[in-house]
């Protein structure tokens, strides 16, 4: 079980902790230590601005980012041409309920950034949230000035700071992994990583 949190900033009154490249490179052990400290200031840039600033909301965000890019390996979906517009083109129900509707948007519009956006919806509306192009320019949505951002404003606009706050349980944080993923890929994988991040954080 977990304990749950209310308002915001609890644990560090009004000064803000931002993650440490230590507390980084234990959440991505395996991960070039360069592009972890190349992806840190853009991380605490993000994260502070969505008020992801106190220690169970860090730990909730960071343990789904640690999974989304294979612990912060790649900010792009791994996968062939043939792979997405199999799995997300706009000849499929998938595809098109992503906005999927020309083709080579499967392939086009893949999974990037911090949290793997997918889909020509997603695109357009992450680039009207934070002005920039991600239609004309989707590989912009994986250079790291932008796919912290992304995750961020994702993650706000799905009041996911609470839900992070009131997590007491798996099942809670679990509840996280549906609204970012749609389903249940990866729970057992991301609950670990999610108890990892709180010992590392120190939101135990």
């Amino acid at each position: 079980m977990y304990e749950a949190v209310s308002g915001h900033n609890k644990s560090t009154g009004d000064k803000i902790e931002p993650v440490t490249l230590e507390q980084l490179k234990a959440l991505a052990p395996k991960t070039d230590s360069d592009k972890l400290a190349r992806y840190l200031p853009h991380l605490n840039t993000a994260m502070r601005d969505a008020g992801i600033v106190e220690p169970k909301r860090k730990a909730a965000f960071l343990a789904q980012v640690v999974h989304e890019t294979d612990r912060l390996r790649t900010l792009t979906e791994y996968g062939s041409k043939g792979y997405f517009e199999r799995n997300y083109g706009s000849s499929t129900a998938v595809g098109r309920d992503l906005g999927n509707t020309r083709p080579g948007d499967g392939a086009r519009y893949r999974g990037r950034g911090a949290l793997q956006i997918t889909g020509r919806h997603n695109y357009e509306k992450a680039g009207k949230a934070l002005d920039v192009d991600f239609i004309r320019d989707p590989e912009l949505a994986a250079k790291p000035e932008h796919a912290f951002d992304i995750a961020t404003w994702f993650w706000e606009s799905k009041r996911l700071n609470d839900r992070a706050d009131d997590v007491r349980s798996p099942s809670d944080f679990d509840a996280i992994t549906r609204t970012i993923n749609g389903g249940s890929n990866g729970l057992d994988e991301r609950r670990e990583y999610y108890a990892e991040a709180r010992k590392i954080l120190g939101a135990d």
